[in-house]
Protein backbone atom coordinates (compact mmCIF):
# COMPACT_ATOMS: atom_id res chain seq x y z
CA UNK A 1 0.00 0.00 0.00
CA UNK A 2 1.21 3.20 -0.75
CA UNK A 3 0.63 6.61 1.20
CA UNK A 4 0.85 10.08 0.34
CA UNK A 5 2.80 12.30 3.58
CA UNK A 6 0.98 15.85 4.17
CA UNK A 7 2.10 18.71 6.40
CA UNK A 8 2.16 18.08 10.28
CA UNK A 9 -1.00 19.04 12.45
CA UNK A 10 -3.31 18.35 9.15
CA UNK A 11 -7.02 17.62 10.29
CA UNK A 12 -8.52 15.71 10.99
CA UNK A 13 -6.88 13.11 12.27
CA UNK A 14 -7.65 9.46 10.98
CA UNK A 15 -6.80 6.06 13.14
CA UNK A 16 -4.98 3.85 11.20
CA UNK A 17 -7.87 1.12 12.25
CA UNK A 18 -10.08 3.00 10.52
CA UNK A 19 -8.32 3.46 6.93
CA UNK A 20 -10.23 1.57 4.35
CA UNK A 21 -10.60 1.59 0.77
CA UNK A 22 -12.81 4.22 0.25
CA UNK A 23 -9.66 6.49 1.34
CA UNK A 24 -7.87 5.61 -1.62
CA UNK A 25 -6.88 8.92 -3.40
CA UNK A 26 -7.96 11.51 -0.67
CA UNK A 27 -5.25 12.97 2.12
CA UNK A 28 -5.36 11.64 4.77
CA UNK A 29 -3.36 12.44 8.73
CA UNK A 30 -1.97 9.17 10.73
CA UNK A 31 -0.28 9.11 13.90
CA UNK A 32 2.28 6.76 13.27
CA UNK A 33 6.37 6.10 13.14
CA UNK A 34 8.18 6.09 9.51
CA UNK A 35 10.07 2.79 9.40
CA UNK A 36 11.47 2.79 5.70
CA UNK A 37 10.52 4.95 2.56
CA UNK A 38 11.65 4.00 -1.21
CA UNK A 39 13.82 6.27 -3.57
CA UNK A 40 11.94 9.12 -5.13
CA UNK A 41 11.21 7.44 -8.51
CA UNK A 42 8.67 9.18 -12.00
CA UNK A 43 5.09 8.25 -12.17
CA UNK A 44 3.68 8.60 -15.61
CA UNK A 45 0.35 10.16 -15.36
CA UNK A 46 0.67 11.15 -19.45
CA UNK A 47 2.77 9.08 -22.09
CA UNK A 48 2.92 10.48 -25.93
CA UNK A 49 2.63 7.99 -29.09
CA UNK A 50 3.49 7.92 -32.40
CA UNK A 51 1.44 6.16 -34.78
CA UNK A 52 3.97 3.84 -36.59
CA UNK A 53 2.43 4.69 -39.78
CA UNK A 54 2.19 8.56 -40.27
CA UNK A 55 4.14 9.73 -37.31
CA UNK A 56 1.31 11.53 -35.89
CA UNK A 57 1.13 12.31 -31.42
CA UNK A 58 -1.48 10.83 -29.31
CA UNK A 59 -1.00 11.89 -25.63
CA UNK A 60 -2.51 8.89 -23.24
CA UNK A 61 -3.92 9.68 -19.81
CA UNK A 62 -2.49 7.05 -17.07
CA UNK A 63 -4.60 5.86 -14.75
CA UNK A 64 -2.23 4.67 -11.77
CA UNK A 65 0.58 5.17 -14.10
CA UNK A 66 -0.83 1.70 -15.93
CA UNK A 67 0.15 1.72 -19.77
CA UNK A 68 -2.62 1.71 -22.55
CA UNK A 69 -2.09 1.33 -25.76
CA UNK A 70 -4.52 3.88 -27.95
CA UNK A 71 -6.76 2.25 -29.83
CA UNK A 72 -6.40 3.72 -33.29
CA UNK A 73 -4.93 6.78 -34.82
CA UNK A 74 -7.22 10.16 -34.82
CA UNK A 75 -6.20 10.82 -38.24
CA UNK A 76 -8.88 9.79 -40.26
CA UNK A 77 -6.55 8.69 -43.85
CA UNK A 78 -4.88 6.43 -41.37
CA UNK A 79 -6.83 4.33 -38.76
CA UNK A 80 -3.29 2.46 -38.14
CA UNK A 81 -3.05 0.19 -34.73
CA UNK A 82 0.64 0.56 -34.45
CA UNK A 83 2.27 2.97 -31.44
CA UNK A 84 5.66 3.67 -30.18
CA UNK A 85 6.18 5.41 -26.96
CA UNK A 86 8.15 8.37 -26.70
CA UNK A 87 9.18 8.89 -23.28
CA UNK A 88 10.99 12.41 -24.30
CA UNK A 89 8.05 13.84 -25.99
CA UNK A 90 7.06 17.20 -24.34
CA UNK A 91 3.52 15.85 -24.27
CA UNK A 92 4.85 13.10 -21.69
CA UNK A 93 3.89 14.25 -17.95
CA UNK A 94 5.44 12.35 -14.90
CA UNK A 95 5.18 13.17 -11.51
CA UNK A 96 7.88 11.96 -8.59
CA UNK A 97 6.53 9.22 -6.21
CA UNK A 98 7.56 7.35 -3.30
CA UNK A 99 6.60 4.94 -0.79
CA UNK A 100 6.23 5.42 2.83
CA UNK A 101 6.15 2.57 5.37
Amino acid sequence: ASLVCRVYNYDPLTQLKNVRANCYGKYLALRGTVVRVSNIKPLCTKLAFVCGTCGDVQSVPLPDGKYILPTKCLVPECRSRSFIPDRSSPLTTTVDWQSVK
